[in-house]
Order: C-alpha cells, then structure tokens, then sequence
C-alpha cells in the first residue's frame, strides 16, 4: 500500500500483493470503491506520524505486508505497527513525536 497527502486529500494505492476486498477488524469483507478519502482541520506542521497513523487507520484493511507513506516516519511508529499487525512500514527517518500535555486515543470500528 503506499498512501500519499495533499492539502487534507488521501490517495491510496495497492501495491501488487493488495487485494480490491480487504478485511475490517471482526473479519468482515470491505470492497474498495475509491482510492481518496479527506480529513479537514488538520494542522500544516503535524508530526507526521499523526499523518501517517491517519493514514493507517483508513487503508489498514487493504494492507497485506507493508505501507509505505509520502514522508518518513519515526522509528517507534514503525515498530508499533509491525509488532501489531506485522507491516513493513517506510520511509522511517523522522524523528520521534514529542510527548503532549493532552492523551489522544486513536480507534475505528
């Protein structure tokens, strides 16, 4: 899967061992029907983790192996997400997201 942002617009796209029908969290099939999806409201200089985990939570179904995003991500987010759902994550490079005053929870379903 490699997913790309542009002003608040996410393009998603199959790599070749990605199937057309994915899987939610309870096993059941999901058909992608478009490639885009857009988030409003989000801050030009967001860590780009929080991108990244934006991104995530809208093409995880259709991920098989790995996801790679248009920006590096930290190398803690990476291992979070192949200790949790075994993907190969890149490109990693960017420093880690600095702790807030605020706790966020992130969750789909």
């Amino acid at each position: 899967m490699r997913v790309s942002w542009s002003a608040g617009e996410l393009t998603f796209r199959l790599d070749p061992e990605d199937e057309i029908t994915g899987h939610a969290s309870d096993d059941y099939p999901i058909k992608l029907a478009i490639n885009t999806c857009r988030f409003t409201d989000v801050p030009d200089d967001a860590h780009p983790d929080l991108f990244a985990l934006a991104a995530w939570t809208v093409a995880a179904p259709w991920t098989r192996r790995r996801i790679t995003f248009d920006r590096a991500v930290s190398a803690r987010f990476a291992d979070a997400l192949h200790a949790g759902w075994g993907v190969e994550v890149g490109p990693v490079g960017a420093e880690p997201r600095a702790q807030g005053a605020t706790l966020a929870i992130s969750y789909s379903g």
